[in-house]
């Protein structure tokens, strides 16, 4: 109201002294030109004072959004280590899966294998006994065949001799009388 009284006592003067319309732009000039300092001045103040505290605001801000980074980044570290230990344990127990499928798969291979030799040594020596067989029977029927080859053959050389004695005998008996013969005139 102060403001309004003395604007009004200054219209009064410059009315009287200078008339009436360049009192009004006067005064509204000078309105005019007081606000805009005013704005100005305030603006000024208003945008230090915000620059201020925007700055520590933002000083504020980055210290909280720093210091939750911080916390983010431990909090993504021990996740990641706990992830890794999981994913580390997870293959550990694959592996030591594995190699138990693999060792039980090796021992089922070991086991036909050795089943499948067995077979074919049993085989083997069936086959073996069998041509042991065979042979015995053939070196059976040879020595048979032989035996009555020799008989044979020893029946004929023993006719042969006979008869090669005999027919020595017959032929050089008269060679044998002639020589007595002459052996006893000689006597």
């Amino acid at each position: 109201m102060n403001t309004l009284t003395s604007t009004a006592k200054m219209y009064d003067l410059l009315s009287v002294k200078i008339g009436k319309q360049t009192a009004e732009t006067l005064l509204v000039f000078i309105r005019e030109n007081i606000k805009e300092e005013m704005m100005h001045r305030i603006n000024a103040l208003a945008t230090n004072e915000n620059l201020f505290k925007v700055n520590g605001m933002l000083k504020d801000k980055i210290n909280l959004v720093h210091t939750e980074l911080k916390e983010n980044i431990a909090t993504v570290r021990a996740e990641l280590k706990e992830d890794i230990a999981a994913v580390r344990t997870e293959l550990k127990e694959d592996i030591s899966a594995v190699r138990t499928a693999l060792k039980e798969d090796i021992a089922a291979v070991r086991t036909e294998l050795k089943e499948d030799i067995a077979a074919v040594r049993t085989e083997l020596k069936q086959d073996i006994a069998a041509v042991r067989s065979e042979l015995k029977e053939d070196i059976s029927g040879v020595n048979t065949a032989l035996t009555k080859e020799m008989g044979t053959l020893q029946v004929n050389v023993e006719k042969g001799f006979k008869q090669q004695f005999w027919l020595i005998l017959v032929l050089f008996l008269p060679f044998y009388f002639t020589l007595i013969l002459l052996v006893f005139r000689m006597l």
